[in-house]
């Protein structure tokens, strides 16, 4: 094929790509905790080609030319950037305000309660089940520790009803029962 037009299809195929990477950031704009990705373009290898050319005051004379070869996705990089806090009016509706590394805290910890895989997530949005286990909608479990680091349920005792429950900016649970 015309190397001219490699290129132009190889545009046209990679600008392709990107353009689905942006309508999946569209179509989920309004998911729970979705990180919108970023195509990062490249270019592909050059050809170099030598040229020898006429002699000028009788010194050879050799011109190189670079031709490119096409365009191609390099790489997908996805946005960790602090998302809009918001208050939803929900008690187990959390957030984390900081840096979007697993060590620095930017993430909730969660576990598969069939494979006891630890999942990371930016998504707050919990439930508690009938036993007082704290679960994802997926019904992965994020498990809440007390002081001693013994893990706390939710749950309320026997013949108790839950008339609030509040967790602060420090974590520390609060549950008022009747």
């Amino acid at each position: 094929m015309i190397p001219s037009l490699q290129n132009g299809v190889s545009a046209l195929k990679t600008f392709s790509e990107g353009l689905q990477v942006l309508s999946n950031n569209i179509a989920n704009v309004n998911s729970l905790g979705y990180k919108s990705a970023r195509a990062n373009f490249t270019d592909n290898f050059y050809i170099h080609q030598n040229n020898p050319g006429p002699a000028v005051d009788g010194e050879p004379r050799n011109t190189t030319r670079n031709y490119g070869s096409g365009v191609s996705v390099g790489s997908l990089s996805s946005n960790f950037n602090q998302g809009v806090i918001e208050n939803t009016g929900l008690d187990l509706d959390l957030a984390i305000q900081g840096e979007a590394l697993p060590n620095a805290g930017g993430f909730f910890e969660v576990i598969d309660p069939d494979s006891g895989e630890i999942f990371y997530t930016r998504a707050g949005a919990f439930e508690s089940t009938a036993e007082g286990i704290v679960v994802t909608r997926d019904q992965n479990r994020f498990q809440l520790t007390d002081i001693e680091g013994q893990p706390l349920l939710l749950g309320l005792q026997e013949g108790e009803d839950l008339l609030a429950r509040r967790i602060d900016e420090d974590g520390v649970v609060s549950l008022i029962v009747h």
